[in-house]
């Protein structure tokens, strides 16, 4: 399971050789502004499994039920 800046560092600012300084502090502000006009991918890595819920659960009344300790 991949964060954010893992999948933004590993597609577009690892193994790179930029110009100059400027352009290594540009990059990454450049990348970010068309990463944060798509939702999917930012949907896709910010998907956790535990975190589901469903529209009728609250905290009260979890989606799965705990698991009994030993």
């Amino acid at each position: 399971m991949k964060t954010v800046f893992q999948f933004l560092k590993a597609r577009h600012l690892a193994n790179r050789v930029f110009a100059t300084a400027d352009a290594v502090k540009e990059q990454p502000g450049k990348v970010w502004s068309g990463f944060a006009t798509a939702p999917d991918p930012i949907r896709s890595l910010g998907i956790r499994a535990w975190a589901h819920m469903t529209p009728d659960a609250t905290p009260e009344t979890p989606t799965q039920p705990e698991q009994a300790h030993a």
